[in-house]
């Protein structure tokens, strides 16, 4: 779920409310934090009379507060304030994926690094670069996409199958072992779901087999990512071989 309701606002909200730029930015030194261009997250309640908009908004019971300042706790909580700042602004058709489906869902996020703060995010029509979130052109089944609290997401399990495509595979193993260890989905369950829906690699256009080797033809072909894609699925099946099963049961 979307733990940590942080109040985001826009600058239209601001001006709305009868602020002008130079409010705006008095606020910046007091009770708000600019999050990207026309949009902010409040981060405390305030004294100052003339910010009463957004003092009403820190004090609210449904609003959370940013707290953490440095390492990786800051890291992850900006992560999550920049998935709510996007709820009501998302592409259409376009549903929250990836460690920004993880945090919708409620699953764990084993490490963020200092240069990867942003959210994400799938369309079928599209792909485009936001300021602080990539959409990938992608298309789902319906069935792959749901609504939670008020957030459109790929499902667990879809969410589950990108991380292991898209990831690295120390990131895309600790999501993997973390949802199976806290019994949000069965390795039956991830190994089914991964059958149903096979991952197509794209090969490059103008390539050509050569027929005394077609298998290194291929691999030649491949660019370094797709070769990565291919190394993780095959290393996900190796983790969730019976063995892992066995050491799972050991650890846990």
């Amino acid at each position: 779920m979307l733990d940590g309701m942080y109040g985001c606002v826009s600058t239209a909200e601001l001006l709305a409310a009868g602020w002008d730029c130079h409010r705006i930015k008095a606020a910046e030194r007091c009770c708000l934090r600019r999050l990207e261009r026309g949009r902010y997250v409040v981060t405390a309640e305030c004294v100052d009379p003339d910010h009463g908009f957004v003092n009403a908004i820190a004090v609210a019971p449904t609003t959370t507060l940013p707290k953490e300042t440095t390492g990786l706790r800051k890291r992850t909580e900006d992560l999550r304030i920049l998935v709510r700042s996007y709820v009501d602004r998302l592409p259409p058709d376009a549903v929250f994926s990836h460690r920004s489906a993880l945090i919708v869902h409620g699953l764990s996020i084993p490490f963020v690094d200092s240069d990867d703060v942003f959210a994400e995010s799938v369309s079928p029509r599209s792909g485009v670069r936001l300021a602080k979130m990539p959409v990938r052109r992608r298309s789902h089944d319906r069935n792959a996409r749901e609504i939670v609290n008020g957030a459109p997401v790929t499902t667990v399990l879809q969410t589950l199958l990108d991380v292991a495509r898209d990831s690295t595979l120390a990131f895309s193993v600790a999501v993997l072992d973390s949802a199976v260890r806290s019994s949000v989905v069965t390795i039956e369950e991830i190994r089914s779901y991964c059958e149903s829906h096979p991952v197509l690699l794209r090969i490059p256009s103008g390539a050509h087999r050569r027929p005394e080797d077609p298998q290194s033809a291929r691999q030649c072909r491949q660019s370094t990512g797709e070769r990565g894609r291919v190394d993780l699925c095959g290393a996900i099946r190796r983790t969730f071989h019976p063995r892992f099963r066995t050491a799972s049961r050991r650890l846990g």
